[in-house]
């Protein structure tokens, strides 16, 4: 049995196919509104294959919602993989944490 390859698949997947059903569209006729191929359709649907960009953005195109309803409240957490979450605050911190240590070591060394 094929594999579930992330949380993140499985919710765009099943997303994409609630709008999908929502439109009273079948796969076939998605593939023809989105150009993408029936089969990869059916694999976002199942979950067994995570869209690229240019993909959700033709699929949402075709179903006339919004892109960012695909991907709405996913996190680092629901991809494959699940690597260390560090933000951009955190960066932030760290480095005036450097800094202050610099300038603690050049008052000291005066």
């Amino acid at each position: 049995m094929p594999r579930i390859e992330s949380d993140a698949a499985r919710i765009v997947g099943l997303r994409i196919q609630h709008a999908r059903q929502q439109a009273l569209i079948t796969q076939r006729a998605l593939e023809q509104l989105s150009g993408i191929d029936v089969s990869n359709i059916g694999k976002y649907e199942r979950g067994l294959a995570l869209p690229n960009l240019g993909s959700l953005i033709r699929i949402a195109h075709a179903l006339d919602i919004d892109p960012g309803a695909l991907v709405h409240d996913l996190t680092p957490d629901h991809l494959p993989g699940k690597p260390e979450t560090y933000t951009v605050h955190d960066f932030v911190a760290e480095r005036r944490k450097r800094l202050a240590r610099r300038e603690e070591e050049s008052t000291e060394g005066e």
